[in-house]
C-alpha cells in the first residue's frame, strides 16, 4: 500500500473519533413520590352518640319516650320537679339542649367491672352536676334508674323509712317500692308491749309480712323513739318507777324484742333514735331519768 492510501485511512480514523456520538443518551430514572395519606372522615354511625370510645345509642333517638316532656311520670318530667322543689330554676328544655353536649355522659364501671353510662345534667352557675336518672348498659339499655340500679352497681343498700307515710297505696308508697331495696319500720313500745306483763309482736309482725311481700329487706327497727313519749303505754309513761327499775324495763323490753325480729331475720337495730336533736331530750322520759343515753 502507498502512503497515499495510509494517509487516506488515518484521516479517515481521526475524522471518526471527532464525530459527535450517535448513542442514544441514558434514560433518567424516576424519582417515585410519596402521595400523601388520605385520612378517612370517621362516619358517625346513626342514631349513636360517642362515650369514653365508645358508640351508644342516642337517647332520643332510641328511647324518646323518656324524654316525653307530656307525661307527668316521665322521668325528664320527674327530675325537673324535684329540681324546682329544691329551689333549683331548670326547664325541660334546658335538660334536653344538655343531651347535645358529650361532658354530660359518665363513662362508669359498676363493681363487677361492667361498664355503664349515666346521663347528668349540669346547672352552669353551680357548676354541680345532678344525675338525670337516665343510664345505659349492654343489658337493659336506656332505662330510667333508681336508687335499687345505682346501688346494685355501687355495692350500695338504699332504704327509707316505713312509718305511717308508708302504710297506704300511695305516691310515696309508689316510689318506695321502685327505688329502695329496705325498710326501717316502726312498731313502737306501746304497741309492741301494751302491758307490763304481755308482749304483742302482730304490729311487728305485720310490717315484715307487708315488706316481704314486696321484697323488701326489714332493718333498722328503733327501739326507742327519743323524745317520744308518744310512742310509749302509760302504763310505763305514768308509773313512778326509779333509775334502777327503769334500767330493768328497758332491758326487759329490748331483749324481748331483739329476740323476736332475730327469728325473722332482722339483724341490724336502732337503739335510740336522733338522741342528738335537744328538743328530743328535754321531754324524753329515759334522759332525764338516767342524764342522757
Amino acid at each position: 500500500m502507498n502512503k497515499f492510501g495510509i494517509t487516506i485511512i488515518v484521516f479517515a480514523l481521526l475524522v471518526d473519533a471527532c464525530a459527535p456520538s450517535t448513542q442514544n443518551p441514558p434514560t433518567p430514572t424516576a424519582t417515585i413520590v410519596p402521595s400523601p395519606t388520605v385520612v378517612p372522615t370517621p362516619t358517625i354511625p346513626a342514631g349513636m352518640i360517642n362515650v369514653g370510645e365508645r358508640w351508644i345509642p342516642d337517647l332520643r333517638v332510641s328511647n324518646p319516650e323518656l324524654l316525653d316532656t307530656s307525661a307527668s311520670i316521665s322521668p325528664l318530667v320527674q327530675f325537673v320537679k324535684a329540681m324546682n322543689t329544691a329551689g333549683i330554676e331548670v326547664t325541660a328544655q334546658q335538660v334536653l339542649e344538655a343531651l347535645d353536649d358529650p361532658a354530660n355522659y359518665e363513662a362508669r364501671t359498676d363493681t363487677n367491672g361492667n361498664p355503664y353510662v349515666q346521663f347528668a345534667y349540669t346547672i352552669p352557675a353551680m357548676d354541680l352536676s345532678y344525675s338525670t336518672g337516665f343510664l345505659y348498659d349492654e343489658q337493659g339499655g336506656w332505662r330510667p334508674f333508681t336508687l335499687r340500679d345505682l346501688g346494685a352497681k355501687r355495692n350500695l343498700r338504699f332504704g327509707t323509712s316505713g312509718s305511717g307515710w308508708l302504710n297506704e297505696d300511695t305516691t310515696e308508697f309508689m316510689v318506695a317500692i321502685q327505688q329502695v331495696d329496705s325498710i326501717v319500720p316502726w312498731p313502737v313500745w306501746v304497741q309492741l308491749q301494751p302491758e307490763p306483763d304481755t308482749f304483742d309482736f302482730s304490729a311487728l309482725e305485720q310490717e315484715i309480712e307487708r315488706w316481704h311481700v314486696e321484697k323488701k329487706v326489714v332493718q333498722n327497727v328503733p327501739l326507742v323513739i327519743a323524745g317520744g313519749d308518744w310512742s310509749l303505754p302509760d302504763w310505763l309513761k305514768n308509773g313512778s318507777f326509779s333509775k334502777d327499775e327503769l334500767a330493768g324495763i328497758l332491758q326487759e323490753y329490748i331483749t324481748a324484742v331483739v329476740t323476736h325480729g332475730k327469728e325473722r331475720g332482722i339483724t341490724q337495730w336502732i337503739v335510740v333514735t336522733e338522741p342528738y336533736l335537744p328538743h328530743y331530750r328535754e321531754n324524753d322520759l329515759f334522759y332525764k331519768t338516767f342524764g342522757g343515753y
